[in-house]
């Protein structure tokens, strides 16, 4: 039975509850991660006195967004002399604080991913409102799902998202990210497209599945797509056995061709009006369509993953040509907008009726959500 069990943010009521007691607030943190719960905290009205970082990241005099950011242990010392102290952790490693030492502080460590993605602070949560107003779309994909693992990921992806409750996703979470042995017949795969490539990361680890499955290098086709000068540059360094099959091309994947606005932000880039680069951009038709038509490529032989900030719906619709006519395998994140859940694979089903669909996560937070359309052969 398809259902929602979450109704309101944990994260939110601790922070309003830690206002309405008069505590003394502060994020644990200082990346775009804190940046985002601040916007959030804005939002609400709930007061931030500043922020707070381990030794190693402290520095003397540092100030974020107008506030100061300081050493969580001196946090604790003033916390002993009496001050009323709330921490809201906005920090993704794993071990971090030993939170048994902060017994006498509010502690507020919630998913604080469901307010959105690090790159769009508001209006990207996933609520009850949002749910409820769109049950039945949601309804149509869990229908569509085919294995339970896949059902059970999309309820705790969505009441993770509602709630912040980190026991949702615990038990569900992989590390295989893109390349599920049960899900992807890898050994079959003749063209690897890697829209989003950043450094090649993800196509090393497509290289080493491939391998670990096939007994041998992967010497196939492979087109790695990257908008970023820099981060293309640094992809010239990879190999695979045939290199005159390896195409590195500085292109944002999008549904059309032409320049438009990215930002960059370490690990990753994204098409945003509000970007201070140019990238150029091009359809996955344009850049793929005649490789497969070249080879006639049967379907399930090629494969493309999608990665790309929240762009994955415009470059489908760029390649909606080459899915219709040659159904490769798709691993497409559908964790960047909240409406990408629904719109994604409605949108793929339209392209091509036959695809089966799988829901994997690779987080314990509420993102890194993958859609696997896999073609039936």
């Amino acid at each position: 039975m398809f259902g929602v069990l979450e109704k309101e943010n944990l994260l939110l009521k601790e922070c309003l509850l830690a206002k309405r007691l008069g505590k003394k607030i502060f994020i644990y943190g200082a990346s775009l991660s804190a940046k985002m719960v601040l916007n959030v905290l804005k939002r609400h009205g709930i007061p931030l006195e500043g922020f707070c970082v381990d030794a190693q990241f402290y520095k003397k005099g540092m100030y974020k967004e107008g506030l100061p950011i300081m050493l969580v242990d001196k946090l604790v010392v003033e916390s002993n002399r009496g001050e009323d102290i709330a921490i809201i952790v906005a920090f993704t490693v794993e071990k971090k604080l030993d939170f048994r030492r902060y017994g006498h502080i509010q502690i507020i460590d919630r998913d604080f991913w469901l307010f959105g993605t690090a790159y769009n602070y508001i209006g990207n949560e996933i609520d009850f409102d949002f749910w409820e107003k769109n049950r039945d779309r949601f309804e149509t994909l869990y229908d569509a799902l085919e294995d339970e693992k896949s059902k059970a990921c999309m309820l705790a992806y969505i009441n993770q998202k509602i709630s912040g409750d980190f026991r949702y996703l615990e038990s569900l979470y992989g590390s295989n990210q893109y390349y599920e042995k049960e899900l992807v017949d890898i050994g079959n795969v003749r063209c690897m497209v890697d829209c989003g490539t950043y450094d090649g990361d993800s196509f090393r680890r497509f290289c080493q599945n491939y391998e670990k499955v096939v007994g041998r290098q992967y010497n196939e086709t492979a087109v790695l797509l990257e908008p970023s000068k820099e981060a293309y540059d640094k992809l010239k360094s990879l190999n695979i056995a045939d290199k005159k099959k390896l195409i590195i091309e500085n292109y944002g994947v999008w549904e059309s061709e032409g320049c438009l606005y990215f930002s960059e932000d370490g690990t990753s880039s994204r098409i945003e009006k509000r970007g201070t680069d140019m990238a150029r951009v091009n359809k996955l038709d344009n850049i793929a369509y005649e490789i497969f038509r070249e080879n006639n490529f049967k379907a399930g032989e090629g494969f493309i993953k999608m990665d790309i900030e929240g762009s994955e719906l415009n470059a489908l619709r760029g390649g909606s040509n080459l899915v219709q006519k040659y159904h490769p395998i798709l691993a497409v994140c559908v964790y960047h907008k909240k409406e990408d859940l629904i719109t994604i694979p409605a949108y793929i089903k339209s392209l091509y009726e036959e695809y089966r669909f799988f829901l994997r996560i690779y987080s314990r937070y509420a993102k890194e959500l993958v859609l696997y359309a896999i073609p039936n052969t």
